[in-house]
């Protein structure tokens, strides 16, 4: 999934120094090509319907579920393998963190409110 990447910061990026001379090297990169345009996923595993219907879309499907549909239905069709230029990110950010935490408080309340009923009913039967 990586594309272009920055090769000159080695503290943030790690990657082999011949990465873009061995593609070249196996055919991947066209020589004339400037080293700043590399392409990783282009030259080394480039999208294909399969790839991108089995790979991609179960990480479209985890990342709806952790950036929300609404950062992710316009991926739907390449999840599916019918645009592949309409490529997804690298990565997410998570929707709201008080979206999230919804469910578990809700949860919890459940919890709680249970708790409180039963505590409730056997005070009323030792009475």
């Amino acid at each position: 999934r990586t594309t272009t990447f920055v090769r000159d910061d080695p503290d943030t990026v790690m990657f082999s120094p011949d990465v873009v001379s061995f593609a070249r090297k196996i055919g991947r990169y066209p020589a004339a090509a400037p080293d700043a345009a590399f392409d990783f996923s282009a030259a080394y595993d480039p999208v294909t319907f399969s790839g991108a219907r089995h790979g991609e879309a179960r990480v479209w499907d985890i990342y709806r579920h952790v950036a929300g549909p609404e950062a992710m239905d316009k991926y739907i069709d390449y999840a599916r393998g019918f645009n592949l230029t309409n490529r997804m990110p690298l990565f997410v950010f998570p929707a709201a963190v008080a979206d999230a935490a919804a469910p578990a408080a809700a949860a919890s309340a459940t919890v709680a409110a249970a708790t409180a009923a039963a505590t409730v009913a056997a005070t009323a039967a030792s009475v």
